[in-house]
């Protein structure tokens, strides 16, 4: 069996629409450690990206981070050994068969021990969303404002609710990226 970084650049063209080489992706991340998740996307205006995810594993990263590097350079394409931050127009998900919308989700920051790390506490204003799945959209949307491995680095617990108590001051989702690296009191992990 050819390695990875040797095997996708020829199928690599393919991975957005070919569930075969999705699948066979897949297994060849988990004969190296079945925790081991990937991701791609578009990256920037004109490139694609491919990110082999620690799935918030710390141990996993320098393995994820050393597939990234192993990966030849294939003009277009940005290898990332956890999840990039998202730059999306519209903050929306599809999940369990539901579009949501985090473009009216707002935030508060909880900060400890002088800025090394942070509770999230999103309140989404809307409360069709099943109690069970808020949980999980917190989870992703505070990995895709911030990328995995910030996500991984500062932030210790996402809360998820449908309103703030009256008189609590929240801010805007769009903020919430700029807000933590300002207040981190710790190294910025690099993309």
């Amino acid at each position: 069996m050819k390695t990875i970084e040797s095997w996708l650049p020829e199928v690599l063209p393919r991975i957005f629409e070919d569930r075969d080489v999705q699948l066979e992706l897949g297994k060849r991340l988990e004969s190296i450690d079945p925790r081991i998740r990937w991701e791609a996307g578009p990256h920037g205006s004109q490139g694609s990206f491919l990110a082999f995810s620690p799935n918030f594993h710390n141990d996993l990263l320098p393995l994820t981070e050393e597939l990234a590097r192993a990966m030849p350079k294939i003009q277009g394409w940005h290898f990332f050994g956890a999840k990039p931050r998202k730059h999306w127009s519209v903050r929306k998900v599809l999940f369990k068969g539901v579009e949501y919308f985090f473009d009216e989700w707002r935030y508060r920051l909880v900060m400890f021990k002088g800025g090394e790390f942070f509770d999230i506490d999103f309140f989404t204003f809307n409360p069709e969303i099943d109690e069970r799945d808020r949980a999980g959209l917190g989870v992703f949307l505070a990995c895709s404002e911030l990328g995995e491995k910030l996500f991984m680095r500062a932030i210790d617990r996402v809360n998820v609710d449908v309103k703030p108590q009256t008189g609590e001051t929240t801010i805007h989702i769009e903020s919430l990226f700029e807000q933590i690296t300002d207040l981190f009191h710790g190294e910025l992990p690099s993309e």
